[in-house]
């Protein structure tokens, strides 16, 4: 099971389904270099997703964060995010 960090001074963009074949141990993106420019975003522009086929399935377990955004997150289109053991989502906007 590997990780996944999108550290850019742009947007970390997604057009397709993160660990849909399986689940990643975690998916962190960075922070807004400055707090109030624009950009620095994480992007979903996924198609179909629901419950059943989530955007983004991590498999964080005891001691790790499944998901964790420490930029605006975008949402394009319908967006699922799934975390199947900690649970653990997070979202940081700053």
């Amino acid at each position: 099971m590997q990780s996944l960090e999108g550290n850019s001074g742009g947007n970390e963009t997604f057009f397709g389904r993160v660990g849909s074949l399986g689940a990643l141990k975690s998916l962190t993106t960075d922070a807004d270099a400055t707090v109030g420019q624009r950009g620095g975003q994480a992007i979903f522009d996924v198609a179909g997703a629901a419950t059943g086929t989530p955007t983004v399935t991590t498999k964080g377990g005891v001691g790790n964060n499944g998901q964790v955004y420490n930029d605006a997150v975008q949402l394009n289109q319908n967006t699922a995010l799934a975390d199947t053991a900690s649970g653990k989502i997070i979202l940081i906007a700053r």
